[in-house]
């Protein structure tokens, strides 16, 4: 597929240091959050006790996340499987929540919260005994969705305090899923998902967009991304002009070896059309995406370094992509980002040990927004000449302190080409040279490569053209 290249700068910022949420031990997950029109910040997540056993808790701060209240159980199942929890807010401040229930069979559970008090549970999905992955959002017009899986995918939506029947999106054969909406100002649905496409060899589940007409209240037509698999790493926003933004995960074939993951970028012009993918690099999942006050992306996804997962978030200024990696203490786990009040917010799950029994608390932290990229501030002067070449190519970068460098060239599909370095490095300048050969010592076809520079706190990547 068509990439469009980018180079990757160093920003630092300043995200709070990560607060408690939750923190009584066990093994929490899930974490989904909303703010409310008047600034409480609402969370709720699982909390797992065995395969067969998990609760679902409830928290909120009013003092724009620094503390929270005492974590409240408010699925109150003494037996069966409460998870998969999601969270949203009204105009009115009400809070309404889903989830994930299996008792004997699988069913969605809904309640509200008005600021006092919890709603009775009712179960959305009634007699589907198989309803799962459970999805809530609610439009301008304080019309509650909620949608699942069930075979194709069902939802109802709340007006006035009903519940319409049972609908049904796309009745096709074949899986496919929902994973996030937008809503525009029309309070059209504009999802992003998973479709299974059918090809001459085998069913390939495939990113997808989906689009619900509101006014008219019908389903368009799939709109399908890559060529590789995807799975959950999907998400979608919307700018101040009504044009989406999507990122989503992309599972590329190196035969006998492991799939390579990677995270996709993809928006509309002013024309609606999708433009080609950008390539953002290798990742293995939780691809998230903001639109910010500033219509800029935000995106964030996992990323290894040195055998452990990070979260990084790059954000595009000017054309150009910057990074930085968010710190957390431990081992970060499931996230979800939102933003207001010019800043962005995040609640992830922190695991707290390497090795079973796994124990894992929720956490929040938070930053200002990047309102402008200084390119004085780059810890690394990473430099590629010449560019283009025909013979050995040069490779420096200075470091302002020790950091474990990695140096890595990829071909625009996002494969690994070689590993030229990945070792710990003093604080100076630095050189190598790449001889344009892979990792079996076969030259490189002529055509454009990406150089990936990776440190312990950013990354950079810059293209090079190489002619045989």
């Amino acid at each position: 597929f068509i990439i469009i290249l980018f180079s990757l700068q160093s920003q630092a910022q300043n995200w709070i240091e990560p607060v408690d949420i939750f923190h009584m031990g066990g093994l929490n997950h899930d974490p989904s959050f909303c703010i409310g029109p008047n600034g409480h910040i609402h969370c709720v997540w699982s909390q797992w006790y065995n395969v067969n056993y998990g609760i679902i808790f409830y928290s909120k701060s009013i003092d724009n996340g620094y503390s929270w209240s005492i974590a409240e159980n408010i699925s109150q199942n003494v037996e069966g499987s409460a998870k998969l929890p999601h969270i949203v807010s009204d105009s009115d401040n009400n809070v309404h929540l889903t989830y994930d229930f299996d008792w004997g069979y699988k069913r969605i559970q809904y309640r509200m919260f008005n600021g006092m008090s919890w709603s009775e549970t009712i179960n959305l999905a009634q007699a589907m005994p198989y309803s799962k992955s459970n999805k809530i959002f609610v439009d301008h017009n304080d019309r509650v969705y909620c949608f699942w899986y069930s075979g194709p995918c069902f939802y109802r939506y709340m007006e006035n305090e009903i519940w319409s029947d049972i609908l049904c999106s796309y009745d096709s054969i074949g899986y496919y899923g929902f994973n996030n909406c937008v809503i525009d100002l029309e309070n059209n649905l504009h999802w992003i998902g998973v479709h299974s496409v059918e090809s001459q060899k085998e069913s390939v589940t495939k990113a997808t967009y989906f689009y619900y007409d509101y006014e008219n209240d019908q389903w368009g037509d799939f709109v399908d991304f890559g060529e590789g698999r995807s799975l959950r790493g999907t998400d979608i926003d919307i700018d101040q002009d009504e044009k989406l933004h999507i990122v989503w995960q992309e599972f590329i074939d190196q035969g006998p070896d492991p799939s390579l993951s990677i995270t996709n970028y993809n928006f509309q012009d002013e024309n609606g059309t999708w433009s080609a993918p950008e390539y953002l690099g290798e990742a293995f999942g939780n691809q998230r995406i903001i639109i910010d006050n500033h219509n800029q992306p935000n995106i964030f996804h996992f990323e290894i370094f040195d055998d452990s997962a990070n979260i990084v978030h790059l954000y595009r200024y000017n054309s150009n992509w910057t990074s930085s990696i968010i710190t957390i203490e431990k081992h970060p786990g499931d996230f979800e980002v939102l933003e207001a009040n010019d800043q962005i917010y995040m609640v992830l799950q922190e695991y707290q040990n390497d090795d079973p029994p796994y124990t894992a608390e929720i956490k929040f932290t938070k930053t200002d927004l990047i309102d402008e990229i200084n390119d004085g501030e780059q810890v690394d002067d990473f430099n590629i000449s010449p560019n283009p070449s025909s013979h050995h190519i040069n490779i420096s970068f200075q470091l302002n302190s020790a950091e474990k460098v990695s140096i890595m060239v990829y071909n625009l599909q996002g494969e690994l080409i070689k590993t030229l370095l990945n070792e710990s490095k003093p604080s100076g300048n630095h050189q190598l040279i790449w001889n344009a050969k892979d990792e079996y010592g076969r030259e490189v076809k002529s055509g454009l490569y990406l150089v990936r520079l990776q440190t312990d706190h950013h990354v950079q990547t810059q293209r090079v053209e190489y002619m045989r």
